[in-house]
Formats: C-alpha cells, structure tokens, sequence
C-alpha cells in the first residue's frame, strides 16, 4: 500500500514518526503515523462492497483510506473545515490509486464510478468559512463527489504522466503545511492548465453537469446545461466508434459534423461526472 501510494503522491511524509495501525474499539480515523483500525479484519468496507463494482471487495477499505489520509488531511491540512473536501476527496480517490497499482486502470476506474451511488447532491462540498461550518453536518458528497471530480478532472487532462506528477508536486508544494481549498485549486488549475470553474461547479454547487444534444443533418448540436456561467470543461464523446473531444458551451449550441448518413446518437466518456440528454432530432 505504502508504495503504491508513493508511486502517485510522493514518499510518505512522516518517515520520523513510522507508520503504525492501532486496532480501536470503533470503526477508524485519520492519525498522524498511527491509524485507528476497527474494520474487524474484513475486505470492503465492515464487509461490504459499496461501490457494487467487485473491486471493492478486494481490500480492506479502513486501512487503505485511513492510509491515505497521511498524505491528505495530515500532511496536507485545511486551515477551515469548510475546505473538508481537500482532505476527504482526495484521499477517497487513492483508494482509486491503490485499485489501479494492484488490479489496473480499468477496474480502478470501475471501482470510482462505483462511488457515485453515494453522492446526494444535496449540498455544496465547501461549506461557509470562518464559522466551524462543517459540511459533513449536511452531505457526504465531499468523499464521493470530491473523488469523482478528481477523477473528472483526470479524463480532461488526459496525460496520466502529468496527472500522476502534479499529485506528487502537490504533496511537495503543501509538505506539512495549512492550506485554504482555494491554494489547492489554483496549484491544480496552473499545473494542470484546466479552468477554475470546474471547482467551482463541482465544489460550490449541488449541480452535476449535463450535456445535452440534438442530432441535425450529418452531426449533433450540443451544449452544457445546470452549470455556472462561463463553466468551461472539454468533454469526451463516443459516435460511430470514433472519439471526439468537444467543448460544449454554458446554454449556447455548438454543431459537431459527424459525416453523412450519422443518426445522431453519441455516449459519454462514463469517467466524467456528467449526465446526457438527448433530444429529438431536426
């Protein structure tokens, strides 16, 4: 586990301390060096596989995810709890990382879409600064829908290299520091050279994306629908078993040509965090 984790976010910060797991009397928790284990010595979670994929059922989710939090929420730590989702989205997503180091990318990918089940979508992962305004009082959604948007934002970058390095540089820029949602987001926007609005979206509001389409003569009119203005996000598309990478825009149509005799229909890349709608063609 720990170098698998190496691999992805760089060496395990607290080498002068050790790393120890300590059985406690309830199920677990984040410790700097010494994990609190109560999983009962069962693959998944208390048994279970949650994210219904069967890959979840191949390790011990406690450990993994409380693992993790020694590189998110220990090393890298929020100076408000408003910013959870820092420490509970990322470190959701290296039980994805842990998956994919043992079994490979497809399963591992199976297994963060398995997550989404758990997302309510209920409330924004970021909750209000400067008040002890824990979000986790009203949505889990940080876990869930923190690691599905890293996961997102994975298929947009689509460089597992640079991916994979700037989640290492990350944990070298803010090694054993206090940082605010905002430092992270701008580091992963200029690393990454994605645009800002997709945290926004994802962390600031309840709103998943939906891509919705039309088919018109030889192609498709496409465009965003339940996002922020100026939401800027490429998107992967599949039709006719070619791969397109379109960039739809916030309630304006744009018109893919996809060649004579086309019906239409596309599917989505299923890695992105988005819903599809189609509507009846012109």
């Amino acid at each position: 586990m720990l170098k698998a984790f190496e691999y992805w976010l760089g060496p395990y910060p607290f080498y002068e301390d050790g790393y120890k797991l300590v059985e406690a009397p309830y199920l677990g928790m984040e410790h700097q060096s010494a994990i609190a284990y109560g999983n009962g010595y069962k693959m998944g979670y208390m048994g279970r596989d949650d994210t219904r994929s069967g890959v979840g059922k191949r390790f011990d989710f406690l450990i993994i995810h409380e693992s993790g939090h020694e590189w998110f929420g220990n090393s890298i730590t929020t100076a408000d709890i408003a910013d959870i989702w820092v420490h509970e989205g990322f470190t959701t997503y290296t039980e994805v990382l842990y998956a994919e180091s043992n079994w490979g990318k497809e399963d591992a990918s199976a297994y963060c879409r398995g997550m989404r089940n758990q997302i309510k979508n209920n409330a924004p992962c970021i909750g209000t600064y400067g008040v002890q305004d824990d979000p986790m009082s009203r949505t889990i959604d940080m876990y869930y829908k923190g690691a599905a948007m890293i996961h997102t934002i994975r298929q947009v970058v689509n460089d597992d290299s640079l991916f994979r390095n700037t989640l290492r540089n990350l944990n070298s820029r803010f090694y054993h520091k206090t940082v605010t949602s905002r430092e992270i987001e701008d580091f992963l926007v200029k690393e990454l050279k994605i645009s800002k609005t997709i945290f926004d979206q994802y962390l600031r509001t309840s709103l998943i994306p939906e891509l919705e389409y039309r088919a018109v003569k030889n192609g498709i009119r496409f465009k965003w629908n339940r996002v922020i203005k100026r939401f800027d996000m490429p998107i992967e598309i599949f039709a006719h078993g070619r791969s397109y990478r379109i960039h739809p825009s916030a309630g304006r149509w744009k018109k893919l040509r996809l060649g004579k005799g086309s019906d239409g229909f596309i599917t989505l890349n299923e890695n992105y965090l988005v819903t599809l709608r189609r509507q009846g063609g012109e």
